[in-house]
């Protein structure tokens, strides 16, 4: 791949992330708080597959390949196929392996907040988060100043 090419992919791939995390999981209603397969998953998918299209050839050239690997670009599909093949074994891969350890942690404890208490246990995370860091800031400030805040 030249320089630009790299560019293209990353907008994107980019792009196609910022569609994979407000639409996509939305459509398909699964939950990601911290969008990482919107992210990872998609954006590793899509630059998977363009950097199968914009393979060069004259770039890649080596002992191995001594006429290079061409990509779509260059007019050669096979190169898009070969990228098609690693996204597939790397989704199974990713999905049984996740499958694998959610099931492990679900034995050792729940996956999921009960809905009547994830409210109110962010808030009181929240509020012990936020008391944690005023007691961590007086501590640290001089005796001087600590008398001013009291």
């Amino acid at each position: 791949m030249l320089p630009w090419h790299g560019m293209v992919i990353g907008i994107v791939a980019g792009g196609g992330c910022y569609w994979a995390c407000t639409t996509l999981k939305l459509w398909l209603g699964y939950d990601d708080s911290l969008d990482v397969s919107g992210v990872h998953g998609v954006g590793g998918i899509i630059g998977t597959l363009l950097a199968g299209v914009f393979a060069t050839a004259t770039v890649s050239i080596g002992p191995d390949s001594p006429q290079g690997l061409p990509g779509l670009i260059d007019g050669s599909p096979r190169q898009v196929l070969i990228q098609l093949a690693g996204i597939a074994v790397t989704v199974a891969w990713a999905g049984v392996l996740t499958f694998v350890i959610l099931k492990l942690v679900g034995v050792l404890t729940a996956l999921r907040v009960p809905p009547e208490a994830a409210d109110g246990s962010r808030r009181d995370t929240a509020r012990r988060i936020d008391s944690f860091l005023s007691i961590a800031v007086v501590i640290q400030l001089p005796q001087g100043q600590r008398d001013r805040l009291a």
